[in-house]
């Protein structure tokens, strides 16, 4: 009798070609454990998948284990607080803006957010007040929060309200977090920043991260540039005033009965901080820029890092390049690696591809992809330069419209373009729980939004509970529905009726 297992087949195909991944998560098929955390999953497996026995503590009202190796990852990163979280930075982020904001407090954010802050003000009743951003139009990529429109922003912000910040962005870009404590120590109120793309920062260089600018509350997703296991995540908190109440809001959003080979995961990642983990994180940054460098010498291929604004520095870890000039668009240069050399990037679009470089990484590794790439630089029949073959000035990438593909950025609302907040019609919360119907994207503009488009990854949302539908949107949403479709990328929120695609909006 055959087994039915399709996932489980799935995986072991996976593991046993010999892949290459410079994606998520970073230790990269184990390798980048600790020897002995490996050891300890490779000698007791599933026998540690266990629940809240008397002598293995419990991770709703820690006090002996898990409590000692919290106070230890805190250690680790100079917070006051840490607090596991088995549902990774996103379950952190909700709990943070539960605990922090309430219904009709205004919350500051950057237009690239990711979507759990947007869904922790459906839980809250919040009001979104969105900066404006910059974004590089040629690359399709957002920059970040516009700082010569920030100040403009702040007559809003009162001691009640809540900043939010996000450092770096999904593609490395990161924010300015002295210029932005500065200006959030003029306002008060609370300061929360997404790192979840970042818990690898302080052991590189503590200002870099908002430990070292000492951040309200700090979520950090442990499985992306660090070693937890997928799913960890470590929310930080450095006021002692806002503690009783995230534990609080961190259990009414957690699991009740949490993998304790999660909570493993995240014990050794803070071992592996307090020993050598700095230096060895500082290794990984090294292999990076190698890579970098290869990829410069082959002459054909464009670094993003190499084009965008100087003033914005860029996680060396995070590469996102163009292929362009060989006639190769982002999505067949991911597939071609994919296919044909076992190396699968961590994110593809037209315009690019996305490769990230973890502490699992080996010199080896760097001269398997920077090998790859050079032996499709010599395959390539094609060296025409289509319209990104090109390097744009810095006018060009910021004037005009941007693209609607992140959602409240340039094009999304007219005031965007004149350096004001972004002020939907109603809270997010209020639009979720409003009746709602199902329409075609083509019949959408000038409706509000009751749910969110949404595409994986970045996770930025293209439409939010609340927000106002226009033309950009509407051909955002249609061309990412005929875009061709990637393994791991959709565009959640999206319903097909026959050939046409569909939305959910309010009805008013």
């Amino acid at each position: 009798m055959t087994i039915y297992t399709p996932l489980i087949d799935a995986l072991k195909r996976h593991a046993d070609e010999g892949r290459l991944g410079f994606h998520t998560p970073g230790h990269q098929n184990g390798r980048g454990l600790s020897p002995a955390f490996f050891q300890f999953i490779s000698r007791y497996s599933a026998s540690v998948d266990l629940t809240e026995l008397e002598d293995l503590d419990n991770l709703a009202a820690p006090a002996a284990a898990i409590a000692r190796s919290q106070e230890a990852m805190a250690r680790a990163y100079g917070s006051r607080h840490a607090y596991y979280m088995v549902n990774g930075a996103s379950g952190g982020l909700l709990a943070a803006i539960l605990a922090m904001s309430g219904p009709d407090v205004p919350v500051l954010i950057p237009a690239h957010s990711h979507i759990s802050v947007f869904q922790g003000m459906i839980l809250t009743g919040a009001k979104p007040m969105i900066m404006p951003g910059l974004i590089d139009n040629e690359w399709r990529l957002p920059v970040g929060v516009d700082y010569s429109a920030m100040e403009s922003c702040l007559p809003v912000f009162t001691d009640g309200a809540l900043w939010v910040s996000q450092n770096p962005t999904y593609h490395g870009v990161m924010a300015d977090l002295a210029r932005e404590k500065a200006l959030h120590d003029k306002t008060g109120g609370l300061w929360l920043v997404d790192e979840a793309h970042g818990a690898h920062l302080s052991a590189v260089s503590r200002g870099l991260s908002a430990l070292g600018h000492m951040a309200d509350v700090i979520a950090h997703s442990a499985h992306k540039m660090g070693l937890g296991f997928t799913q960890t995540g470590i929310l930080h908190c450095n006021q002692d005033s806002v503690a009783p109440k995230l534990r609080e809001t961190i259990n009414m959003l957690q699991t009740t009965s949490p993998s304790y080979v999660l909570l493993a995961s995240l014990d050794a990642w803070q071992a592996y901080l307090s020993e050598d983990g700095a230096d060895r994180l500082k290794q990984t940054d090294s292999l990076a820029l190698e890579l970098s460098e290869r990829i410069r010498a082959l002459g054909v291929y464009r670094l993003w890092r190499d084009e965008i604004d100087k003033d914005y520095a860029i996680d060396p870890r995070k590469i996102t390049l163009s292929a362009a000039e060989l006639g190769i668009n982002g999505v067949d240069l991911a597939e071609i690696l994919r296919r044909e050399y076992l190396i699968d990037a961590e994110l593809a679009r037209d315009s690019f591809a996305l490769l990230i470089v973890n502490p699992g990484h080996t010199p080896e590794d760097i001269a398997r992809l920077s090998g790859a790439l050079r032996d499709i630089k010599e395959r390539s029949a094609k060296s025409k330069r289509d319209p990104l073959g090109r390097a744009a000035t810095d006018s060009e990438r910021r004037a005009g419209q941007a693209w609607a593909a992140y959602g409240a950025y340039g094009a999304t609302y007219s005031g965007a373009a004149r350096g004001e907040l972004i002020k939907p019609a109603i809270s997010p919360r209020e639009a979720f729980f409003k009746a709602r119907e199902l329409i075609p994207v083509n019949s959408a503009v000038g409706r509000l939004s009751a749910g969110f488009v949404t595409p994986y990854p970045p996770g930025i949302p293209l439409l939010f509970p609340g927000m106002e539908i226009n033309n950009e949107i509407r051909g955002a949403i249609l061309e990412r529905v005929s875009a061709p479709r990637i393994p791991g990328q959709s565009c959640a929120g999206i319903q097909m009726s026959g050939n046409d695609p569909c939305i959910e909006v309010v009805i008013e």
